[in-house]
């Protein structure tokens, strides 16, 4: 057994009550605070309310109403040691040029950001963006101290210039941690922020990884979405999607502190892992083999459905979430048209289809064979779930408005609309 001291859930620190980002200020690039009013009026949908510079005149706090919603923010310019700060930071999540880092290198200051989201965390952190954006039109890069990483420029112009929320990934990061036997812990930094839990999984391994970081991502975004509904994985479960023999695939979330009691030995996320970190308000994803099993609380291991966790599993979005990812997907098409020059490039375009006898659209992938102005010539390579009529290898002319999503395959990398920044124009 374990000792019950051990087991104790820490109190949040300040960055995982609040959402902490940090903007770095380009080498010789002054910032003043006397112009932050001016800066942030160009904002669509921000009025300020309320600004107090602080006693050292080295920061402020504002208070300020956007789309309805009011929010404080405080703001700090601090000392930043850019040849200190360490460049791993800047190769794992996101594309920084060599430009980029050297412009973060060269960096001895920066603004400190700090706010409370309130009931929608991705609205919430847009603004936050837009706000450090507009303040320091030249950034070098934005650190995000509750999700521990690093914007890339680029991608923060991207996200602050949109007028679709931001994706749910962009809220918080997804760490993997190794053992010498190819057991991998995954957990999450930066869903504390947005009112939840963190996120774990126990016993993936090389093998079923992705499988599983999908499952996380999943689940999150569900939760992100769903919270100013009330839904909290601690005391409910959701169907986020169906695995390749159809079944509903049921997740929940249990504190860490109850959920490793659950595992005969665990190798990581055990309590030695717990020290220090990973004891606060964190919790271990779990899953059921049937829906009479969620009235009886009896949970499983993802683990257990590794097996039936195929290539043909559907994860599930809402309409809402589907209108949003495809506005985003046509806002960002330059991409794919940039991308469609190199011919060394796969191109696959999702394609909204209508489900005969049904108001439904099923999103489809098919490969880009052909562009002709805003005309795209695909080929299907998935196997339809319910469209009649229409098998793997057909060919079809569609349009911008037929988009819902895309993925572009290069030589090293793949390319999303949630880092198109990499293709798109500046």
């Amino acid at each position: 057994m374990f000792k019950k001291q051990n087991l104790q859930q820490r109190e949040l620190n300040l960055f995982e009550e609040k959402s902490v980002i940090t903007g770095i200020i380009p080498h010789n690039h002054e910032f003043k605070f006397d112009d932050v009013e001016k800066k942030l009026s160009s904002i669509r949908g921000f009025s300020l309310l309320e600004y107090r510079p602080t006693d050292t005149y080295t920061g402020a706090i504002i208070k300020c109403k956007f789309e309805e919603e009011t929010y404080e923010m405080e703001l700090y310019k601090n000392i930043f040691d850019g040849e200190k700060f360490p460049k791993i930071y800047l190769t794992q999540n996101y594309v920084f040029s060599d430009d980029e880092m050297n412009s973060i290198k060269e960096s001895t200051s920066a603004v400190t950001i700090i706010m409370r989201f309130k009931k929608d965390p991705r609205k919430d952190f847009q603004l936050q963006l837009k706000v450090v954006y507009k303040l320091i039109p030249s950034l070098a890069g934005v650190i995000d101290e509750s999700a521990m990483k690093v914007f890339p420029p680029k991608l923060i112009k991207m996200i602050a210039e949109s007028k679709y929320l931001v994706d749910s990934v962009d809220l918080y990061m997804v760490h993997s941690v190794y053992d010498d036997h190819d057991n991998i812990w995954l957990h999450t930094h930066g869903l504390n922020r947005c009112g939840i839990t963190e996120l774990e999984i126990i016993g993936a391994n090389k093998m079923n990884i992705d499988k599983f970081h999908n499952l996380l991502n999943a689940f999150a975004s569900y939760i992100i979405e769903n919270k100013s509904a009330g839904f909290d994985p601690l005391k409910s479960s959701a169907c986020i999607g169906l695995l390749g023999n159809k079944c509903p695939i049921f997740l929940t979330a249990i504190i860490w502190n109850e959920a490793i009691s659950l595992f005969k030995s665990l190798d990581l996320g055990g309590v030695k892992d717990r020290k220090g970190e990973h004891n606060g308000l964190t919790s271990v994803i779990f899953t059921y083999n049937s829906e009479s099993d969620i009235e009886k609380g009896n949970v499983i291991k993802l683990i257990d459905i590794d097996s039936k966790l195929d290539d043909n599993a559907i994860i599930f979005y809402s309409r809402k979430e589907s209108e949003r990812m495809s506005g985003v997907a046509k806002e960002r098409i330059s991409a794919v048209y940039n991308a469609y020059k190199d011919k060394t490039n796969e191109i696959l375009l999702k394609i909204g289809l209508p489900v005969e006898n049904n108001d439904d659209i099923e999103h489809i992938w098919f490969k880009l064979l052909k562009i002709d102005n805003e005309k795209f010539m695909c080929e299907l390579v998935q196997e339809p779930f319910e469209v009649k009529n229409i098998k793997i290898g057909d060919k079809k002319e569609f349009t911008l408005d037929d988009i819902t999503d895309w993925i572009i395959y290069t030589e090293t990398r793949s390319i999303t609309p949630n880092n198109a920044y990499i293709l798109m124009d500046n």
